[in-house]
């Protein structure tokens, strides 16, 4: 493995799915702990360039610093392939194809497959339906402006579940004033399927309902109120 290393997700058998982003492949390690192997991707450092992006068997696919990791029902594996801007599905076979998203192009556009945009998807989670749930940023030419949550249906529809998923910024402070940006959250699904969110903006865990409301479920949404304090 890299020393730059993205999610995790287990199947239902015990398997480790692991995002390799170091060296663009997804491996995965055995249910006994005793092997682990190249699910898929080509693997090897990539320059700067636009994408490193192609479907296909095991290593003959290619990833782009991808981030996160989640597994269905049917031990099919979702990739937030996020350097390359894309949604990537990998069968049990370890057959990759392209969910959702334009390879290179980061942007919110809703849309089916390849008509809809992504931009830097971060975490990724599946619900017992099937649809999958990707948090991402939206940008403008100067900064990070908002944190979408974006759901991909069986179908392959993108909707925005939500445009802005936190209501406070973050301030990133690297020479002269503040700069408020906005982290991606991290995404779980629960046994009923129900989406949770943590936002390490406001500092708290939230669900979201199928029309996409939010009820905060711990912490208490804030500017610059992160914290380690125990309670209800």
């Amino acid at each position: 493995l890299s020393a730059y290393l993205g999610g995790m997700a287990v199947t239902s058998a015990g398997e480790v799915i692991i995002v390799d982003s170091g060296n663009n492949q997804i491996r995965k390690l055995s249910a006994d702990h005793g092997q682990v192997s190249t699910l898929a991707g080509g693997g090897g450092w990539v320059a700067n360039v636009p994408s490193n992006h192609a479907d296909g068997n095991g290593s003959a696919a290619r990833f782009y610093r991808p981030m996160g990791a989640a597994v269905d029902a049917a031990g099919n594996t979702y990739v937030a392939d996020t350097d390359n801007h894309l949604v990537r599905k990998i069968s049990t076979a370890g057959t990759v194809t392209t969910l959702a998203g334009k390879a290179g192009v980061c942007g919110n556009q809703d849309g089916i497959g390849n008509s809809a945009t992504l931009c830097s998807p971060t975490s990724i989670a599946v619900d017992k339906a099937g649809n999958v749930y990707v948090s991402e940023i939206k940008q403008s030419a100067t900064q990070i402006i908002a944190n979408p949550i974006r759901k991909i249906a069986p179908t392959g529809e993108v909707t925005t579940l939500t445009s802005k998923a936190s209501q406070f910024p973050t301030l990133v402070f690297i020479s002269g004033p503040a700069i408020e940006t906005y982290r991606p959250v991290h995404l779980a699904t629960d046994s009923g399927g129900v989406l949770h969110a943590a936002d390490p903006n406001d500092h708290v865990i939230r669900r979201y309902a199928a029309n996409g409301q939010a009820s905060v479920v711990s912490g208490v949404p804030a500017a610059d109120n992160a914290g380690n304090t125990d309670g209800s």
